[in-house]
């Protein structure tokens, strides 16, 4: 399913080591938006990638539920999903991400 993101430019360099996804991510591939604080994205990871759409699809198969539109892939926490089933979503994640050709 699509969401209604807008794409949004990126400013910082690579992606930083994170424990649930893995050793730093090429930004060419996948980034956030830094110039957006953390405190004001109102419950919604919106990522930048020229892959959205395989990235949604393969998580999709993993059972990860996300929306894209164009270059933006999107997480959007619901009140009944807790801290672990998010750190598993960016597990899964970086795993789409490494599989990728």
């Amino acid at each position: 399913m699509h969401g209604s993101s807008q794409a949004r430019n990126e400013t910082s360099g690579s992606v930083p080591d994170c424990p649930t996804i893995g050793p730093t991510i090429d930004p060419t591939i996948i980034t956030r938006d830094r110039d957006v604080d953390i405190a004001n994205i109102a419950g919604f990871l919106s990522l930048d990638t020229p892959r959205a759409e395989t990235l949604h699809t393969e998580l999709l198969e993993r059972e990860v539920f996300t929306d894209w539109r164009d270059t933006v892939l999107r997480f959007g926490p619901s009140p009944y999903l807790d801290d672990d089933q998010l750190g598993e979503a960016m597990t899964l994640l970086g795993e789409v991400i490494r599989e990728l050709p």
